[in-house]
């Protein structure tokens, strides 16, 4: 496993959102720019990245949702795109990067 303490996650920013999209579309085989509209629609600010020693090498979004349950709606994050580059797969960095996507999640939605 890649040392996690010198992996970051958190809110792509806006000088990487380019290289995540990049990242992303190999990681899925989207087609060459396709992904740009996409992180786009579902808005930046529910696209995270992880940094390994300061550059993204992972990436994921997280659609704020909801579920009906008992009559009412529950609040949830639906897991999208996940990616990492290929001289990280393997190295437990995307799995790393779940895990705090499911910390966040709770922290935020108080599961």
């Amino acid at each position: 496993m890649t040392n996690d303490t010198n992996l970051e996650y958190g809110p792509v920013r806006a000088d990487e959102i380019e290289r995540l999209n990049s990242l992303l579309e190999q990681a899925l085989t989207f087609r060459i720019g396709s992904m740009a509209p996409w992180t786009a629609a579902i808005g930046h600010e529910h696209i995270r990245a992880v940094r390994y020693d300061g550059r993204a090498v992972a990436g994921m979004g997280i659609i704020p949702m909801g579920h009906y349950f008992g009559g009412r709606s529950v609040r949830a994050g639906g897991i999208t795109a996940v990616g990492v580059e290929p001289g990280q797969r393997g190295s437990g960095v995307g799995r790393w990067m779940l895990q705090q996507s499911l910390e966040e999640l709770n922290r935020h939605l108080g599961a």
